[in-house]
């Protein structure tokens, strides 16, 4: 079964410069005048040593790192109707969300809990199940100003069709180790740009 994935990007370099979201609602907390001091309160969260601390404690880890990445670090996903994100596992441990807008309807955040195991690191046949509609998921509809911290490593999960509204999320980067960026596979597949792109606007 084909998984649809469809979401807008606006990397965190683009931020403070970023005056509206692409094809935004006037109810966005991003479209007023007062969008490039939201988005630096934003950068200022994700640089908080106190939010770092507990992402770091919740996933039980000695160290937390920001990210190394000027594209990656901080990105807000757009969700307009008829948007959504198919069914997948995450390469990175865990991801922190914080939802700034929730949709009027669709847009639940969707899981199997556990559904990597170290026996079974594939689980081909729980997969089949869950594209085939066959498998039980859990579904939550976190309200706006929710944080979530998930381990999409180890269970796969989506994002449902928005049928109404928004759906607007800030995704925190956080790493293991110091400096790490993304690869440029990567970075041209999410963002459509090269890291020499940003270099070349910073010298501008």
């Amino acid at each position: 079964m084909p998984q649809r994935s469809t979401k807008r990007l606006v990397a965190a370099d683009q931020l403070v410069a970023h005056s509206s979201p692409p094809s935004s609602s006037s109810s966005s907390p991003f479209s007023s005048s007062s969008s490039s001091s939201s988005s630096c309160i934003l950068l200022s969260l994700y640089e908080s040593e106190l939010l770092r601390s507990f992402v770091r404690e919740v996933i039980g880890l000695k160290s937390l790192h920001l990210s190394g990445d000027p594209m990656n670090k901080v990105h807000l996903n757009y969700f307009s109707p008829g948007d959504e994100l198919g069914w997948h596992f995450d390469n990175s441990e865990f991801f922190v969300n914080l939802l700034l807008q929730a949709p009027i309807a669709g847009g639940e955040f969707e899981f199997v809990p556990r559904s990597r195991t170290g026996k079974d690191p594939n689980n081909y046949a729980l997969v089949q199940q869950v594209l085939e509609g066959a498998k039980s998921v859990t579904r939550v509809e976190p309200p706006s100003g929710s944080l979530l911290i998930f381990r999409g490593k180890y269970s796969i999960h989506r994002v449902s069709q928005v049928i109404d509204g928004e759906r607007i999320t800030a995704i925190l980067t956080y790493e293991k180790q110091p400096g790490v960026i993304m690869n440029e596979y990567t970075r041209k597949k999410f963002f459509g740009r090269a890291l020499d792109d940003v270099e070349r606007q910073n010298r501008s």
